[in-house]
């Protein structure tokens, strides 16, 4: 299996690591032979693995195709690319490099379990949603009046994402994530990403009396499956959610944010099974 190209911070940086992970499972295997699965000249891979020649959208598509990358894999690998061409177009020419993609996540960083249970408060990830709302202040007394928590909750909150480095603060009153996007490892079990879950649920029932049609979109499907499909609907809930924040998340030149919401999936068993 390849490396998540969601977990690399650059189009070098994803190759490298699915080259290590190669080289580790192969000590014989080669950058030779690693460029010819990938239908790429050595010299041009190497030059690519030393960031000296940019990928273009047509080798995006031959690597993509090799190592079988999703969808919405191959669309984060195109951003990958084409955010490291503007970056070297602007230092050829004198400019600035920009921070961030302006299209989706270039930065995954993933919380164990001990360090997911400081943070699992939900208006902690509400508070790295704000840093890309407009205009946001990093005070305690706006964070309190916009999640409508307690400004003590607020300031707790705010001294834990500094601690675990998720957020860097730029004096007077603003700050930065550290990281693009920021996910618990799902696939090990733990009450406080049950509690995490329960608590966001819940906010959406109340969504539903306290919020306008207008404010939001709750709908649901029933349907019959296969359960041993479950781990292909997974997959492709987890495409279908990078490409709603690839699309309409993250700051992208001329695009300004207002509101910050929850986009919370639920696929569970309705029936009992029988035995």
């Amino acid at each position: 299996m390849a490396e998540s190209v969601f977990e690399s911070t650059s189009v070098h940086d994803f190759l490298r690591r699915e080259l290590d992970r190669r080289l580790s499972s192969n000590s014989r295997y080669s950058l030779r032979a690693f460029a010819r699965h990938l239908g790429m000249s050595p010299g041009e891979l190497s030059e690519v693995l030393r960031e000296k020649r940019p990928m273009s959208a047509k080798a995006c598509q031959k690597v993509s195709r090799a190592l079988d990358l999703s969808p919405a894999e191959f669309k984060h690998l195109l951003v990958l690319a084409a955010t490291a061409s503007t970056e070297r177009a602007d230092r050829d020419s004198g400019g600035a490099a920009p921070l961030r993609s302006p299209a989706v996540p270039l930065h995954l960083r993933r919380l164990d379990e001990d360090r997911f249970r400081l943070v699992s408060d939900w208006w902690c990830f509400a508070i790295l949603n704000l840093l890309e709302v407009d205009g946001f202040a990093w005070k305690s007394q706006e964070i309190a009046a916009r999640l409508g928590i307690t400004q003590l909750q607020a300031q707790t909150a705010m001294d834990r994402l500094e601690r675990l480095q998720l957020v860097r603060r730029q004096p007077p009153d603003k700050a930065v994530a550290t990281h693009d996007l920021v996910e618990h490892l799902s696939e090990v079990p733990s009450e406080a990403i049950r509690r995490y879950h329960r608590t966001l649920l819940e906010k959406a029932a109340s969504a539903l009396d306290a919020q306008s049609k207008e404010e939001r979109d709750i709908t649901g499907i029933g349907i019959a499956i296969d359960k041993k499909d479950l781990k292909a609907i997974a997959r492709e809930i987890a495409e279908f959610q990078e490409q709603v924040i690839a699309k309409y998340g993250r700051k992208r030149r001329g695009r300004k944010f207002d509101s910050i919401y929850q986009l919370e999936v639920a696929l569970f068993r309705l029936d009992q099974e029988q035995k």
